[in-house]
């Protein structure tokens, strides 16, 4: 996520690690900045981290699209979570 996102969200930026991140067009960017945020997929809800890096004002990565494997609704703009048995585990 930017760090526009995270000062129009009020969130707070952290520092840890230094990581390399590889962007959807195939560029590599170092960030050890991270934003700790609150989601809620509808059947699913906690905190993800996300890694804070320059235009990009939110991306859902590989390894949670992978993880979660959730629905998106490109023409209404929106992505949905199925429950997992009779439980709700934090993303």
């Amino acid at each position: 996520m930017s760090e526009q996102f995270v000062n129009d969200n009020g969130l707070a930026i952290e520092h840890g690690k230094k990581v390399k991140v590889k962007l959807a067009n195939g560029d590599y960017v170092m960030t050890n900045r991270f934003a700790r945020c609150m989601v809620d997929f509808g059947a699913q809800s906690g905190f993800l981290y996300f890694n804070v890096i320059p235009n990009c004002p939110l991306i859902l990565g590989m390894s949670f699209l992978s993880t979660y494997n959730p629905f998106v609704d490109f023409k209404n703009m929106s992505i949905m979570l199925e429950k997992r048995g009779t439980s709700c585990p934090p993303v």
